[in-house]
């Protein structure tokens, strides 16, 4: 299932390994519009609703009680939001301070922008 947009154009998220919850949620439902393009690595998966409690003393633990998945019944949880441009920032990018994802997203828009 498609969502039908009432934008045009073509658009590029951008992912992390930190992405989750809500952003997820959001990244999850953009990737189903046309157009969609995710660029980054591969997110922590940690989407649905979270029950936290204590064990005991100060041992505590959390887990989600609902099952996230895709339109196309693809299971979401532990398996996180696959980019479609997987990049993943290298110690020496962020040594330079340098955004090697949001630079791929870029260059993946320069492509498209020069074979229009």
């Amino acid at each position: 299932m498609k969502i039908k947009t009432i934008l045009s154009g073509k658009f590029v998220f951008l992912l992390n390994e930190e992405t989750g919850s809500q952003s997820e949620e959001m990244t999850m439902s953009f990737q189903t519009a046309d157009d969609t393009t995710i660029s980054g690595c591969q997110n922590e998966s940690s989407d649905g609703n979270v029950s936290n409690f204590g064990l005991i003393k100060e041992v505590f633990t959390r887990f989600t009680g609902v099952g996230v998945f895709y339109p196309n019944k693809k299971e979401a949880q532990r398996i996180g939001i696959v980019p479609d441009i997987e990049v993943k920032p290298t110690i020496l990018g962020i040594q330079q301070g340098k955004d090697e994802v949001l630079d791929r997203a870029l260059q993946f828009v320069e492509i498209i922008e020069s074979g229009r």
